[in-house]
This record gives structure tokens, C-alpha cells and sequence, in this order.
């Protein structure tokens, strides 16, 4: 005879009982659970944040290495002026946040940092001064970091003169920088004020590479929800649009020696929408940049034999030697 039995949750529910995204199903007499709904980052296409066309983004263990940098230690707030000459000379590496007024720098810098002490404002020119960051924990060398993070004056609208001829004092003389990320608004793209701002850095050969913030209202996302495949890759041609357009820009061929100093990578954030980690989307990629421009992207990590691939090519005679 047939004998039909109830397949029950371990809390004794009937599937019936259950919610719908909770139902065991019963394949070959064996319950199994429903797919997982996706997350945020693994929706948005890892090189969509990170926009290259020479490099690949970070791999998982380069992002924990750079979360444990960043999240596991406060950063402190060890000077602010608004003179180049009352910076404090450390001797640590430097990088520098700068671009227009009411771009979004200061709120992408607290999500970098994983704080909240800069003030962040929806009025232009809320940042008055020169605010020197040591991050990434205690240096062994009774320095409160290990890396040095300024947070400059806005351009443009809402600025000041003054800040103007600070900021180019800085950007000309500071020996410990190590490149400015420029930030632009996703939504606005580059303003001629950005493009001058380019074209002083490529100038005086300074390193620079550029970060757009907001980029979640380019790629039309919405806190708490995840995209649909199609609305997915056809914002993607969007925001892939806008950095083809951006190229040009970085990185003129109008001669040999123009964009000296420009990284190719274009860097996408969003601090409205989180995505891996609770962070704000694709602030980890910048984290790991940053340690990259500063000499530190593999401290404290052990790099497997596997990881390397040495290779000697016969015709040539050359050692060629890839690894992350």
C-alpha cells in the first residue's frame, strides 16, 4: 500500500506553516532550502566599481587585508590648519582627498576611515582647513599611524583664494605624498574646474587618480534593494560611458609627456548604499588603493608560492614573474 508522510521542520511546522522564502522542498526525499537572495555586491560587477582596462580589482584576501587595516584601528585627527607650513612633518606616507565644493568628500572619507569625526555638510565649503588623519593603527615608531590621510578645501563654488594658493603649496612641495585622489561627483561628471585641477596635477607630475562618489544615482540603486540583471547592465553602459568620456581627460594624447602622474583606474563609491562588508559600496577597492599608493598593500600578509608564477622564456632570456 501507499503510505504518505508530512515532511516537517525541525521546529515541527509543516512547510504550509512556513513563510514562503523558509519552505523546505522535497527533492529526492531530501528537504532542501531555497536559493539565498543576492547581495548588493554581488549584483554590482566587480570591475563596474573598480574601472580599468590594465589591471584587475582586488582579490578577497587584498580586501580583508585592507579592512583590517582600516576598521581595526581609530584614526585621530592630528592636525588642522589652513597654512601649508603648520603641517606636521611625520615622515609617514600621505595621500589627499580634493575635490569641488559639496562633492561628497568628507562622508566618502569617514567611510574610508570608518568614523565619523569629519563634519559633513549639504552647504558648499564646509571644510576650512588642511585636517591631517592618522590612520591604520600605532607605527612601532611612537607615531599614531601608519599612514597620513588629508582631508583639503573644496574647489570651485564655495571656495576660497586663499585655500587655492595653500592647497598648491602643498601639492608642489610635500615630500611624503604619495598621490591626491580627486573626487568627482558621479551624477555631475567633470566640471571645468575638475579639469583644470587635472591639469595643474599632470603639470607638476604629482600622482593623481580619480574617485567618483555618488555613484549610486548613476547606477539608479536603492538602499536595501538589489537590481535586477537588466537594469544592471544597462546602467552599467551608463556609468562605463561616463569614464570612456573621463579617459580623455585623465590622459591626453596630445603628447607623450601629457598625462604624467595620471592613474588609468577610475575608483566608484556610493556612502548611501552599503555594500560588502556594511561599508559604503566599493569603499573597500579605495582601501585597498590607498594602502597600494602608500607602500603597504601586503604588510603583515604572506604571499603563497602559488601566488607567484616565475616563467623563462627561451627566445628571450627573461624572467617575467606575475603574482596579485
Amino acid at each position: 500500500y501507499l503510505h504518505t508522510q508530512t515532511h516537517r521542520h525541525p521546529n515541527g511546522a509543516t512547510p504550509s506553516s512556513l513563510s514562503e522564502a523558509n519552505q523546505h522542498h522535497v527533492v529526492n526525499n531530501k528537504p532542501q532550502q531555497t536559493s539565498k537572495p543576492r547581495r548588493l555586491e554581488d549584483a554590482i560587477p566587480r570591475t563596474l566599481l573598480f574601472n580599468s582596462a590594465y589591471t584587475s580589482p582586488p582579490n578577497a584576501a587584498q580586501l580583508h587585508h585592507a579592512t583590517t587595516i582600516f576598521q581595526n584601528h581609530t584614526p585621530s585627527i592630528i592636525a588642522s590648519t589652513s597654512s601649508f607650513h603648520s603641517l606636521p612633518i611625520t615622515g609617514l606616507p600621505e595621500v589627499a582627498f580634493i575635490g569641488r565644493s559639496n562633492v561628497g568628500k568628507s562622508s566618502l572619507l569617514n567611510s574610508l576611515l570608518n568614523t565619523s569625526i569629519l563634519h559633513t555638510s549639504k552647504n558648499p565649503g564646509r571644510t576650512r582647513t588642511m585636517n591631517v588623519i592618522a590612520c591604520g593603527g600605532p607605527n612601532g615608531q611612537g607615531q599614531s599611524g601608519k599612514i597620513n590621510v588629508l582631508d583639503m578645501p573644496g574647489y570651485g563654488f564655495g571656495s576660497r583664494r586663499e585655500w587655492g594658493e595653500q592647497i598648491g603649496r602643498y601639492l608642489q612641495k610635500r615630500r611624503e605624498l604619495k598621490r591626491v585622489f580627486v573626487v568627482v561627483d558621479a551624477k555631475l561628471g567633470l566640471k571645468s574646474s575638475d579639469e583644470v585641477m587635472l591639469g595643474q596635477l599632470r603639470d607638476m607630475g604629482v600622482m593623481h587618480q580619480i574617485v567618483l562618489s555618488k555613484v549610486d544615482f548613476v547606477l539608479g540603486l536603492e538602499k536595501g534593494k538589489v537590481p535586477g540583471t537588466e537594469k544592471v547592465e544597462r546602467k552599467a553602459m551608463e556609468l562605463g560611458s561616463l569614464v570612456e568620456a573621463m579617459r580623455g581627460v585623465i590622459r591626453p594624447e596630445r603628447s607623450r609627456y601629457e598625462g604624467m602622474g595620471a592613474v588609468e583606474e577610475v575608483l566608484a563609491c556610493s556612502t548611501r548604499v552599503k555594500g560588502r562588508g556594511g561599508v559604503g559600496l566599493g569603499v573597500d577597492n579605495l582601501r585597498w588603493v590607498v594602502l597600494q599608493a602608500t607602500g603597504l598593500s601586503w604588510e603583515g600578509s604572506k604571499l603563497r608560492k602559488e601566488d607567484v608564477v616565475v616563467s623563462l622564456p627561451k627566445e628571450m632570456g627573461q624572467v617575467e614573474v606575475s603574482g596579485p
